[in-house]
């Protein structure tokens, strides 16, 4: 009832950490800061569309380098258990899955559908090759590979496809490189489902008191007779979704149920241990469909701007504790942050001014095509069509995150408009892409606009891009205070750093990593709902970047 490793009784106490949500620059800092928290291995999914974002494109550049996360996981001294999917949810946009998976009508995604497999095993004859290369046996961290995610709680429960799945692993993996498992909740339901021979079964719980770590357990027990107790998920934290409270988890129930849990004998992985930020348009929608917040803080020991909090103290004497032994290891420090201000910010021109010039000869469909007909995956659309007698109707649509389940969820104006009853047609859809807005800024091709908007609070305002520009020779973490925006996107550098929207909550401010300041430095804002940052012509407006 324990892993062996290397013929020798082992088990760990690992922490959740996601490279793809921290820049590549603050991997050792945050790993360093695990490893002094006296965690000996570390877990991580790996995000199938950050990796393939178009059919048989390969990324691997910047924060998608997972080789090198576990080439530095391996110099720092953990062990490594990994989660390459296909599926992963980590409440990631579309759970990890290609959007582009969803431009096949009628596909039936986590499913042993033919197109899907098709795709899963494409991309897993890239994947696992260089996986196998770090396995354990072949002198790297990896120790165990999780297949899938949670599928008991998926209603398909195509066992043909879990099957499918722990095949593909052997194949490129082997039969005796690392521990294959599952993971799903503490309840029969779940695992009856989610589990396949041939895979470890394991659960995941967050706080609870001695019956219930109990209970979780027993429940492990009943698919895995034999073998080691295993809390794949223990939640320190939890996600938060636009207009929630924020989800805060105090210390003294995670100190008490790690206690339960190393009394049964048992491993286990915070999830999370570290927090990250959900950059751009990377966020899913949650099981009541809300959106995910850019922040993925999780309320986790180590912040999403990598500080170490109160909690994770709590947890490193804990640790000290339970194993008896001492932790010689001082934690470092959080990264510096500063404040660089109020910085003038102004109306640079409307949404329905960038549509006209990106798109002058937009092509025309009978009914509005989806953001997935378009090849644009995230971000906005402006839908146009003229109704006769009254003129044009625009409606600018935004994608909030596709489900984090894998169910198919298509974006767009779905399902058409209806004018007094009846299906208005004849469509033209422009997609507002940013990389294309600063390239047209920059040559002239958008020009600035007199701002039709005269008061935040009127019901006419039209959604705008606001710029702003600064310099500094100091370089720092820092936060996008959006105290007078409402609702948008910031971009700093072409980067997308993502959605802010302080009116719902509960996030408020926007981490912005030092790796995405320069000397020089340009901000466009896309507000959609109206601003209080400006004065009420709505023209000189002011970007506040604060120290936290």
């Amino acid at each position: 009832n324990q892993f062996l490793k290397d013929g020798r009784p082992y088990r760990y106490i690992a922490g959740a950490i996601h490279y793809f949500r921290i820049p590549k620059i603050y991997w050792s800092d945050r790993l360093k800061k695990m490893k002094a928290s006296g965690l000996n291995a570390i877990q991580f999914y790996i995000p199938w569309n950050l990796h393939e974002p178009r059919p048989g494109a390969l990324n691997l550049k910047g924060n998608a380098d997972f080789l090198s996360f576990l080439q530095l996981a391996q110099q720092i001294g953990f062990d490594v258990i990994l989660r390459p999917g296909p599926y992963i949810c980590a409440e990631w946009e579309n759970g990890g899955l290609p959007w582009w998976l969803l431009k096949v009508r009628n596909i039936k995604l986590r499913t042993s559908h033919p197109t899907y497999m098709l795709y899963v095993k494409q991309w897993m004859s890239k994947l696992l090759p260089m996986i196998r290369a770090y396995l354990y046996k072949n002198g790297g961290p990896i120790i165990m590979v999780q297949i899938e995610n949670e599928y008991g709680s998926f209603q398909a429960c195509d066992r043909t496809y879990m099957r499918t799945l722990n095949n593909i692993f052997r194949t490129y993996l082997g039969d005796d490189t690392v521990v294959l498992f599952t993971v799903d909740g503490s309840s029969s339901n779940f695992l009856k489902c989610g589990t396949t021979p041939g895979a470890y079964p394991t659960v995941d719980f967050g706080p609870t008191g001695r019956e219930g770590t109990k209970f979780a357990f027993y429940v492990q027990r009943k698919y895995a007779p034999k073998g080691p107790l295993v809390n794949t998920e223990f939640y320190p934290g939890w996600l938060d979704v636009w207009g929630k409270d924020h989800s805060v988890t105090p210390s003294g129930p995670i100190l008490d149920t790690m206690s339960y849990m190393w009394s049964f004998n048992a491993s286990f992985t915070f999830y999370m241990f570290t927090g990250g930020t959900n950059f751009g348009d990377m966020n899913c929608a949650s099981a009541e469909n809300r959106p995910v917040t850019t922040s993925y803080d999780y309320d986790a020991p180590i912040s999403e701007a990598g500080d170490p909090t109160t909690k994770l103290f709590a947890i490193r004497s804990q640790i000290e504790k339970l194993t008896g032994k001492q932790i010689t290891i001082p934690v470092p420090p959080a990264q510096p942050k500063f404040a660089y201000g109020k910085i003038p910010a102004y109306y640079f021109t409307d949404v329905l001014t960038v549509a006209r010039a990106i798109c002058p000869n937009a092509k025309h469909y009978i009914s509005p095509p989806t953001f997935e007909d378009l090849d644009s995956p995230y971000g906005y659309i402006m839908y146009s069509t003229v109704v006769p007698f009254y003129g044009t109707l625009e409606v600018l649509v935004e994608n909030l995150g596709r489900t984090c389940f894998g169910y198919s969820d298509l974006k767009g104006l779905l399902g058409g408009v209806l004018l007094d009853g009846q299906m208005l047609i004849d469509w033209k859809a422009c997609p507002i892409n940013f990389d294309d807005i600063y390239e047209r800024i920059k040559n002239h091709t958008i020009r600035k606009t007199k701002s039709k908007n005269y008061r935040s609070s009127s019901r006419s305002f039209i959604p705008a891009i606001y710029y702003a520009k600064f310099q500094t020779y100091h370089l720092a973490d820092t936060f996008f205070y959006p105290k007078d925006w409402k609702k948008g996107h910031l971009y700093m550098n072409k980067f997308n750093v993502g959605r802010y929207w302080p009116e719902v909550g509960p996030q408020v401010t926007l981490y912005v990593p030092r790796n995405l300041l320069r000397n020089e430095n340009e901000i466009l804002i896309l507000e959609t709902e109206g601003t209080d940052a400006c004065e009420y012509t709505l023209i000189s407006c002011v970007a506040s970047l604060e120290d936290g």
